[in-house]
């Protein structure tokens, strides 16, 4: 049986395959929250807008045009968001959660604005669909740049106390863009991919987008295909172990971060087992100084 994966399928099995099963196989679907609304925005905006209008007419829409478009589909979006998502709920409700994230949008447009090249390219959104490992791999690059490179727009939340910058080691060991970087290269017939991250970064203050770029090479492409046979074999058979909850992927196993996670499921369903009904209560107790 030939097994079609996704790039971003290939990141998500590799964090945890049991949410692969739900989201992937089962085809389960839970409301998005503001953060993921706010980032889709985000890139119907920039990209599927501006940087399509550029290539389209050679030139770039007014800064104000930008701004209405981010505000007419976050609006849009924000009501189809879950109605306990914890990130809006933060921020005070979902009209907040609203009014703080488009001020935050539009001084990200602005800082855009400042050097729109950042995110250009030859093509936006190109499809692809190419027999990879076992079966196929199927995409859809954001930004294609030239025969041997491409680009990928990134939203992440700065606002909180222990929130981090992107580091270029994440960036080069991405398998989501390893998967890009594999399937361009077969592709184009090209040896070396350059792939860049350009991230918007989500704070009150805004700071400009930021770009790490690395190259992956033939050697790379080969892992990477070969990991992806390891996945679809897994999937053929139906082997989909949970996260491991002691490691530092612990994280995805959690309400926020997992929608299946809950126990049940909105709909009624039983959510999954290596969830809330897993969790259990730990004590510690410091040693005494007498």
């Amino acid at each position: 049986m030939s097994i079609n994966v996704h790039p971003s399928g290939l990141a998500s099995f590799a964090k945890c395959a049991k949410q692969y099963e739900y989201a992937w196989v089962k085809r389960m679907r839970v409301p998005p929250g503001v953060a993921q609304e706010f980032g889709t925005s985000m890139h119907t905006t920039l990209i599927d807008g501006d940087q399509a209008n550029r290539i389209r007419t050679g030139s770039y829409l007014p800064l104000e045009s930008l701004k209405e478009t981010f505000a007419t589909e976050f609006d849009r979006r924000i009501l189809e968001t879950d109605p306990f998502d914890r990130d809006a709920i933060e921020m005070g409700g979902h009209a907040k959660a609203r009014d703080v994230l488009q001020k935050w949008a539009f001084a990200s447009i602005e800082e855009y604005n400042k050097n729109r090249d950042v995110l250009s390219g030859r093509a936006v959104e190109v499809p692809f669909k190419i027999p990879f490992g076992d079966g196929e791999l199927e995409g859809r690059i954001d930004i294609d740049v030239s025969a041997s490179a491409f680009k990928d727009l990134k939203t992440r939340d700065l606002s909180r106390p222990r929130a981090r910058k992107v580091t270029p080691s994440a960036v080069a060991y991405s398998i989501q863009y390893a998967a890009y970087a594999a399937a361009k290269a077969r592709i184009e017939k090209e040896p070396e991919i350059t792939l860049s991250q350009v991230t918007l970064y989500k704070r009150e203050k805004p700071v400009p987008l930021e770009e790490i770029t690395v190259t992956r090479g033939p050697m790379n492409h080969e892992a990477t295909e070969e990991y992806a046979a390891v996945v679809q074999r897994a999937i053929a058979a139906g082997i989909f172990p949970p996260v491991d909850r002691s490691s530092t992927n612990s994280w995805i196993c959690s309400k926020r971060f997992c929608g299946f996670h809950q126990d049940p499921m909105p709909d009624g369903s039983r959510g999954c087992p290596f969830g809330s009904r897993a969790s259990v209560s730990i004590a510690v107790k410091g040693e005494s100084d007498e």
